[in-house]
């Protein structure tokens, strides 16, 4: 809304009223199991409310994994998911020569629906200054 785009927000938010993406919530005998179990205990609809982004760290699971792109699945609410593998040894072009480098494959999937590519954009330009200078993520803290 602060950049005003009001109609996107619009039609997200009547998108998850709507439609075959609609939000279900829970009724019946599923309503009361659910709540039978403490909050302490349980995914609470607070947990996953405005959600944007799921993350997975393949790498950590399957180290020794060669690939370099995941099949990702975006679930509502979520609008991009991205997949980070191991880092690798592979072939790399440094100042027009071949060497042997680093690369850690990283797959992002976003939904068209909620996002255009200038909006996204910005995301990956903030990735390039990341891996163009990785101690940026020192000022983070």
């Amino acid at each position: 809304l602060k950049k005003g785009k009001l109609l996107q927000t619009v039609r997200r938010l009547y998108g998850s009223k709507t439609g075959k993406h609609k939000v279900k919530t829970l009724s019946g005998q599923a309503k009361k199991d659910y709540y039978s179990i403490p909050t302490t205990e349980r995914l609470t609809k607070h947990d996953i409310e405005q959600g944007t982004i799921t993350i997975s760290n393949l790498g950590s699971i399957k180290r020794d994994f060669k690939g370099c792109c995941t099949l990702l699945e975006i679930i509502p609410p979520q609008v991009v998911a991205i997949a980070i593998n191991s880092a690798q040894q592979r072939p790399v072009v440094v100042d027009g020569e071949i060497k042997v480098g680093t690369v850690m494959p990283i797959s992002i999937c976003m939904d068209h629906r909620a996002l255009d590519y200038g909006d996204i954009v910005p995301f990956y330009n903030k990735l390039d200054e990341i891996f163009a200078n990785p101690q940026i993520i020192q000022e983070w803290k």
